[in-house]
């Protein structure tokens, strides 16, 4: 069985368990006031795993087709009737296949055979059973069954056990993954990457680029996809990767907030996306993103034009409407700005995005007639639930909230306590807001196109 056929296994179990593992605030509060927040990247990191699996199993396919497994299955089984004695190579043997047919249970009953009937190979045995127990969802038991290869080849110095401990831990990253434990993911991670090669290696990279992400560490996420990136290119055949690949370098340079940047490697996605069937929920997520890029950017036509393209397939996409809402916050059409946030807020209460910028426009739009203090204050008790009460964005819009009422005393404190929760790249914002509230000035949205 292939590296390629071997790492789809596992791959779209960790898709999914990433739309949990991402956080919902993918973003940052700009000096506009206005939230840069981009819900639906939960959603790229799926596709761009998806994107990469389908060209895996392209290629997998292409090696061996579902009539040839089928085909090869058949033999072995009656093999298996006619009493050889190397029984239980035959057993490894059509467990492999059923691995490659994606017969998870079989598989592992026939790993499980062969072991007992004195499997030569046992390592590997564990090893693929790991690979069908997580993609069975059976993480704690396909933990146990990986120590077994990763605890026997991890003193090893010859090149075919190095490089399969190094399939080994990349296989438990994975099952990590799946359980949320992103640190042992890591720990895996990092101890497999300098024993791969091939697709195994570009997996892993991936992988940890979305660990990084997760911890915000943008920079160095942003090298394990460049790496990645540059190995794919040598293997033929990989467009779907590459598109993969450059939705991921796009969605981290969008939150490093290098927008052109995050704009070329969106278009290159796109250019991807666009030739392969079945992902349009991919190409969609990566066109919102595109379009926020192009409104930081102050390409606000070619913004509307996204978005609007994305409105005329589906009226009701809430995150579009968002983006559209912040559109003409830029232009200072702050009224059209609340009534498209009070619209979506309508009919999604709970939406994260629109409570977040309608707490900002109500504190700090600058037509008075739309400013509300009172219910800015509201708003922002309102994401408490979501965010929780010591969330940084919380506690800034509450400062918000309060220095428009005039009271300056409680913008102050919960100024400071937005500063002191603050991520790093957050600070430098909360120092300037902090600092008008000192002076009894209250905050005021800016255009994005006055902060370069």
């Amino acid at each position: 069985m292939t590296e390629s056929r071997r790492r789809n296994l596992s791959l779209f179990i960790i898709a999914i368990s990433f739309l949990w593992l991402l956080p919902l605030l993918n973003g940052s509060w700009n000096a506009s006031g206005l939230v840069n927040i981009l819900c639906f990247t939960l959603f790229i990191s799926y596709g761009v795993v998806r994107l990469i699996t389908s060209g895996r199993r392209r290629r997998a396919i292409e090696c061996s087709t579902p009539e040839d497994i089928s085909a090869g299955i058949k033999q072995l089984t009656h093999l298996l009737t006619t009493g050889r004695p190397d029984r239980a190579e035959l057993l490894h043997q059509r467990a492999m296949l059923r691995i490659s047919g994606q017969q998870w249970q079989e598989a592992i009953d026939d790993f499980t055979e062969s072991l007992s009937a004195g499997s030569k190979k046992p390592y590997e045995a564990f090893r693929y059973q790991g690979t069908a127990l997580v993609r069975l969802e059976r993480f704690e038991e396909a933990l146990q069954a990986l120590m077994v290869p990763v605890s026997a080849y991890a003193t090893s110095r010859r090149p075919d056990e190095l490089k399969g401990l190094g399939e080994s831990l990349a296989e438990r990253a994975e099952c990590y993954m799946a359980m949320g434990d992103i640190d042992l993911a890591e720990h895996d991670l990092r101890k497999a990457i300098p024993l791969l090669d091939g697709d195994y290696l570009i997996s892993s990279r991936l992988l940890l680029g979305s660990i990084l992400e997760k911890r915000s560490q943008w920079p160095e996420a942003l090298a394990e996809y460049d790496t990645a990136l540059n190995q794919t290119a040598t293997i033929a055949e990989n467009l779907t990767e590459i598109a993969g690949i450059q939705a991921a370098r796009g969605r981290t340079l969008h939150s490093m907030e290098h927008f052109a940047e995050a704009v070329a490697a969106l278009d290159a996605a796109i250019s991807g996306m666009s030739v392969t069937e079945g992902f349009a929920e991919e190409l969609r997520c990566v066109r919102l993103t595109r379009a926020d890029a192009l409104l930081h950017c102050g390409e606000l036509a070619k913004a509307t034009a996204e978005i609007e393209t994305l409105l005329q397939a589906d009226p009701g996409d809430s995150h579009a409407r968002v983006i559209r809402a912040l559109i003409a916050a830029e232009r200072q059409q702050f009224r059209c700005a609340v009534e498209e946030l009070q619209d979506v807020l309508k009919h999604e209460p709970h939406n994260l995005a629109a409570l977040q910028n309608y707490a900002v426009l109500l504190a700090g739009a600058h037509d008075d007639s739309l400013r509300n203090g009172v219910e800015a204050l509201k708003v922002a008790e309102t994401l408490a639930s979501q965010l929780g009460s010591e969330h940084w964005f919380l506690l800034s819009a509450k400062a918000a909230a309060y220095a428009e009422l005039g009271d300056f005393q409680e913008a102050v404190r919960f100024a400071e306590l937005s500063l002191e929760a603050a991520p790093e790249q957050q600070k430098p914002v909360r120092v300037h807001r902090l600092e008008q509230f000192r002076q009894h000035r209250p905050f005021r949205c800016e255009r994005l196109s006055e902060q370069k």
